[in-house]
């Protein structure tokens, strides 16, 4: 299905019978160009085996995929117009980050998403997965499920079972597509920061009403929580997550019509590799 598109793979160290056997599978798809981002010089050498017989249409970075610079290094290729797509096995602590740096870009229009909306194959948890998909009224709705779901129209496209991961770890993956929303779509939506702060408020606490998250975390007076809750229409008693991504948006625009929100620590300050013994611990497929 990649044969004539541009992919640019960031990719993380994957081991799924075999090191490079994914890789593999890739490059058999002919994509235009692949580019692979790997931390762990451990896995160079696989990964350069494979670039050798591919040098005309694979390169590999060794770079933090945190601290990538996509457009310094892709420039050329997004400057093309080639369709671009996202691929990665993610470590699982530096998934969550790593999304919402990427749902931010997609509103932006900066990084992978300068030149088009580049669609993303992602595996995370599968109960990560499983919020990123939940509609309103799902009992596993979150911050994550209405981010997520206003960027993008998002599906899971396959579960992994620990079996296929070396090191197994103790849970189950999935494997995610998320594909932007157009851009004339998210012209027009409320600024990301401003509902990322909303959504951060109403989710506070989830057994509390949505009034009393606004209330106590956006710290509006109940009176303008009120108004803001009547003109979006939703229900006050609600909790967070029985309400639909657009009525959060709703929200948002009405809120912020009263008065400014406040401010909230920035999503690239979130979250880190997860740690044991002192050592970087990533999963492998």
């Amino acid at each position: 299905m990649f044969t004539c598109m541009c992919i640019c793979v960031f990719f993380f160290s994957c081991v799924f019978r075999g090191p490079g056997t994914l890789t593999r599978a890739i490059l058999q798809a002919k994509p235009k160009s692949l580019t692979v981002v790997e931390k762990d010089h451990r896995w160079l050498p696989f990964l350069e085996q494979l670039q050798e017989p591919n040098s005309d249409i694979m390169q590999v970075h060794h770079h933090d995929i945190l601290a990538y610079n996509y457009e310094d290094a892709l420039g050329g290729v997004f400057e093309n117009g080639d369709d671009v797509h996202l691929i990665g096995n993610l470590p699982f602590g530096v998934a969550t980050p790593l999304l919402f740096g990427y749902l931010k870009m997609v509103r932006l229009q900066t990084g992978p998403f300068k030149y088009a909306p580049a669609e993303m194959s992602l595996s995370f948890q599968k109960e990560v997965a499983d919020r990123m998909v939940a509609p309103a009224g799902h009992s596993v709705r979150s911050r994550i499920s209405v981010m997520v779901q206003h960027c993008c129209d998002v599906s899971i496209d396959c579960d992994l079972p620990r079996s296929v991961f070396v090191p197994e770890p103790k849970v189950d993956a999935s494997v995610v597509r998320l594909r932007p929303k157009s851009r004339e779509t998210l012209a027009d939506a409320v600024p990301y920061d401003d509902l990322d702060t909303v959504v951060r408020g109403v989710f506070a606490s989830r057994r509390k009403m949505v009034r009393n998250n606004i209330v106590s975390y956006l710290r509006y007076s109940a009176a303008d929580a009120d108004n803001a809750l009547a003109l979006a229409d939703i229900d006050g008693s609600a909790r967070a997550q029985m309400l639909s991504t657009e009525a959060i948006e709703a929200l948002c625009r009405h809120l912020v019509a009263i008065k400014p929100l406040p401010t909230k620590p920035s999503d690239a300050q979130q979250g880190s590799y997860t740690k044991h013994g002192g050592k970087q611990q990533r999963y492998q497929m």
